[in-house]
């Protein structure tokens, strides 16, 4: 009796992944959906993005089409007492990402650049 009951179980869970495969195959249910992405957000890679040098102390990044994914600013200063240094702006998904020079640092001509995720960071 114990015995065909387990059997039983066994049959039916076998009966149950059968269905959701036969599911995805055929293009419905649960199964289907996952497989197909729906409600699913692909995150993509920002593009039309421009950035520069804004003035002696700032360069500043923008993107025109985040694909909702993100960018940051970067500019290399120089000055001080440590050389030359990178400096980041914030991640943002939409807008400017302004970054900064710090204390006696100044901007160096041509020294702006952008990093991009398309991950939601």
């Amino acid at each position: 009796m114990r015995k065909q009951r387990e059997i039983r179980r066994s049959l039916a869970a076998t009966g149950a992944v059968l269905v959701g495969v036969a599911g995805a195959l055929l293009g419905s249910g649960p199964a289907a959906q996952a497989a197909s992405g729906a409600g699913v957000e692909v995150m993509g890679w920002p593009s039309e993005c421009n950035y520069g040098v804004l003035n002696r102390y700032m360069a500043r990044a923008v993107c025109q089409n985040p694909n909702g994914g993100k960018y940051q600013g970067i500019v290399i200063c120089e000055g001080g007492q440590v050389g030359r240094v990178h400096r980041f702006g914030p991640w943002v998904s939409s807008g400017f990402s302004d970054a900064y020079c710090q204390g006696t640092e100044n901007a160096v001509t041509d020294g702006a650049g952008i990093n991009s995720s398309p991950d939601p960071l």
